[in-house]
């Protein structure tokens, strides 16, 4: 401890010094970061933050409350300690009213040492999809997004691009490999300080695969072996989705994009999916559940290639400085993410990553989505009211965004001759997004009133904002698609599978349902089962055991049916 705290005071005043040095030509600030791991039963992360103080004597350090779901971050920072430039130790002050924040006396201008212990809450969150986003430190894996562990000096947050080291001590030792969203800057980072606690920083024994894109390079690091993939042809996959999306908006400023996967809940298997992941800086931190496999044809392969490509195109629609959205921003999530999601299907289409059958599936699973939903005609006033709370109502602004895409984009063909379709739409709100436009749905409706009339802008207003069911196109263009009619089913499988599972026997049969029709009754005994949740087209295959004679059941979870449209390709 006495050796890191020695060594950062001669970095610190070889920081500092150059920062008083360079004050007159209007140098960023000078502040580094270091990582040391720490070995044991309860390994944990040593961060030392060295910075200059506030010149009034009285610095804030600060950490995020809650972060992307991730409650009460200061749970996973300990042993917060200050000291100057001589080591003296320095006071400390707490106050309840605000637990996340951090008040350091000392000398007016002082440069301050900032060390802490970083430790996990759980033996490994990533046993479960719901603490991914915590720190994870383990014998094998360091995984942090920064906002919810990184404890940063307050008083810089609004002060512009800062020159930031990062250095790692200690992971190299044990043999691992270190990323972080900010590698292409080496250990001389220059962003502000949000940007550089918005990332990923990973270390571990995996792989890493490099890709050259348009405008720079793709860094895949996947840890784990736990996989139906290799790293290698994953970060093929995604170097195509980088690749496609970038010349789509001609954008190739970006010269590093970081792409991270680790292991997150219990395995599935090819019937069963669990994902997730989130943007940050210049990279995505992608968790997949272990026997993730991205086979052709494997309904794995298309929904993380779906979610990757969707979330890169936020960079451009929906990203803060590009397609900004104005306030409150659920009312125009129809564009940003029902939009994005079009886009997704039809770049993964036009790279070859998604076949057209695989487009014209997915487009029909929306509008079965859509039609389907207990709140397909509420309007968009319940989205600003409970899209956080409520799974139906979060997914309406996607479905419904996404197929008045696909209205969109038939019109401006339509209107222009086939010269113009959605896609100089996107390019021309992007430019004038770039010139401070925001985007909310009555500007995005002026503006499509201008590229196809006022009757079909109203037609659209009357779909995102009063709730009205899409009136889809008759043919589609790209690809070539004709609409007709599907009967569609409610998922019913006729019991309570979740509570029969838990307690081994056969719960809550309806007997005016599928399931009883089949022969299944409440007590007996279930030895096996295999169910596609909300797949009505797919059998439930059951195995009961009843009066020690053992029986397979089998039958369609088919409840109540509708008429819904669907696409065909011609």
């Amino acid at each position: 401890m006495r050796k890191t705290i020695c060594a950062l005071i001669i970095l610190l005043v070889l920081l500092l010094g150059g920062r008083a040095n360079q004050a007159s030509s209007q140098s960023p600030e000078i502040l580094s970061y270091t990582f040391e791991y720490l070995p044991g039963p309860k390994p944990a992360v040593q961060v030392v933050l060295a910075v200059g103080g506030e010149s009034d004597g009285s610095s804030r350090l600060s950490i995020a409350t809650d972060w992307g779901g991730v409650k009460d971050c200061r749970r996973f920072v300990h042993d917060l300690t200050v000291r100057d430039s001589d080591g003296k130790r320095l006071d400390v002050l707490k106050d309840d009213s605000e637990p996340q924040v951090w008040t350091v006396l000392h000398e007016p201008g002082s440069d301050l040492i900032v060390t802490y212990e970083l430790r996990a809450a759980e033996t490994n969150p990533l046993s479960d999809q719901r603490t991914k986003y915590e720190p994870v430190i383990t014998d094998s894996l360091f995984h942090l997004i920064g906002e919810t562990g990184i404890v940063y000096p307050e008083w810089l947050e609004n002060r512009g691009e800062l020159d930031i080291e990062l250095e790692w001590t200690g992971f190299a030792d044990r043999g691992w490999t270190v990323v972080s969203s900010h590698d292409n800057h080496g250990r001389h980072i220059h962003t502000d300080l949000s940007g550089f606690r918005h990332a990923i920083f990973l270390a571990g024994p995996f792989a890493t695969v490099d890709r050259d894109i348009p405008g720079g390079v793709l860094r895949v690091a996947v840890s784990g072996v736990q996989w139906g993939f290799a790293a290698e042809e994953l970060a093929d996959q995604v170097a195509e989705i980088v690749s496609i999306e970038r010349e789509f908006f001609d954008d190739y400023s970006e010269p590093f994009f970081l792409v991270t996967v680790v292991p997150a809940g219990p395995p599935v298997n090819a019937h069963s999916i669990s994902m997730g992941g989130t943007g940050l800086t210049n990279s995505f931190a992608l968790f997949l559940a272990p026997g993730t496999s991205m086979q052709p044809n494997s309904m794995h392969r298309r929904h993380v290639l779906h979610l990757l490509a969707h979330e890169y195109f936020h960079t451009w629609n929906g990203g803060a400085g590009t397609i900004a959205l104005e306030e409150p921003e659920e009312l125009s999530y129809w564009f940003s993410e029902g939009f994005t999601d079009f886009y997704a299907s039809r770049l993964l289409r036009r790279s070859g990553l998604f076949s057209e059958q695989e487009w014209v599936d997915r487009l029909n699973n929306t509008i079965v989505a859509l039609w389907g939903s207990p709140v397909a005609t509420k309007p968009a006033a319940i989205i600003e009211q409970q899209y956080w709370t409520d799974r139906y109502v979060r997914d309406l602004p996607y479905d419904r965004g996404e197929l008045v895409a696909v209205m969109l984009d038939e019109r401006i063909r339509q209107e222009w001759d086939n010269t113009r379709s959605l896609d100089h739409f996107m390019r021309d709100v992007l430019a004038d997004a770039r010139m401070g436009e925001k985007a909310s749905t009555d500007n995005l409706l002026n503006r499509v009133s201008q590229w196809t009339g006022n009757e079909f802008a109203d037609q659209m207003r009357r779909i995102v904002v009063d709730g009205a069911l899409p009136r889809l196109p008759g043919s589609l263009t790209e690809p070539s698609a004709t609409l007709t009619e599907a009967t569609i089913y409610d998922f019913d499988p006729g019991f309570d599978v979740e509570r029969s599972i838990d307690a081994g026997t056969v719960i809550g049969v309806d007997d005016g349902g599928p399931a009883y029709a089949a022969g299944l009754r409440d007590g007996q005994t279930l030895k096996g089962y295999s169910v596609h949740f909300n797949e009505p087209d797919k059998q439930i295959t059951l195995t009961v055991e009843h009066e020690d004679t053992l029986r397979e059941i089998s039958y369609y979870p088919r409840g109540a049916s509708m008429q819904v449209p669907e696409y065909v390709l011609d």
